[in-house]
């Protein structure tokens, strides 16, 4: 990472990167694995019985719905782990394959479906990976700097995490719908 980046980080951001780079270099994939897919399924346990009336509620105008955050969180962890694939198998940056495109808006559950689907293919991942996987690739996080496949990997967790506690605190809320 260059000085300019290392300067641009907040003492929160450098925290998260040094984490994210520390946690890649000392841990391999199956030791990560947990660490993210815990926290998709809090977030789908959180989820799991949830109205299309209290996904659309939000506590203000300013503030996300459980929907949006969700249709966020499908949209770039599906961007995010073909990012992790791509840079695992060494494909620089012109090669790498593009998400699909999202669709039409469906009902929460259909949604809430689609992460689950997607979760397992998250899960899963160790099992795709190349037989020599390349760490030495990067790419860059706009807040983080340079990071690797595991480092990606484990910044799933990361963004999980955030909007986990961004649902639950949307749950918690005064006036959060009863159904």
């Amino acid at each position: 990472m260059t000085d300019s980046v290392e300067n641009r980080l907040s003492e929160n951001q450098q925290r998260v990167r040094d984490y994210l780079v520390t946690q890649a270099e000392q841990r391999d994939w199956i030791e990560l694995w947990p660490r993210t897919i815990v926290e998709r399924g809090m977030i789908l346990q959180l989820i799991d019985r949830m109205s299309d009336t209290q996904a659309d509620w939000a506590p203000s105008d300013e503030e996300w719905s459980t929907r949006q955050i969700i249709e966020h969180l499908l949209a770039w962890s599906r961007e995010t782990l073909q990012l992790v694939e791509d840079l695992a198998a060494g494909r620089p940056e012109d090669m790498r394959e593009q998400p699909p495109e999202t669709k039409a808006p469906i009902s929460f559950s259909r949604l809430r479906k689609h992460l689950a689907e997607h979760s397992v293919k998250l899960a899963s991942l160790p099992e795709r990976l190349p037989p020599m996987v390349n760490l030495d690739l990067t790419s860059p996080q706009g807040n983080f700097g340079e990071l690797n496949s595991r480092s990606w990997f484990l910044f799933i967790r990361v963004h999980d995490t955030d909007h986990r506690q961004q649902i639950e605190a949307i749950i918690a809320a005064d006036g959060y719908p009863e159904a």
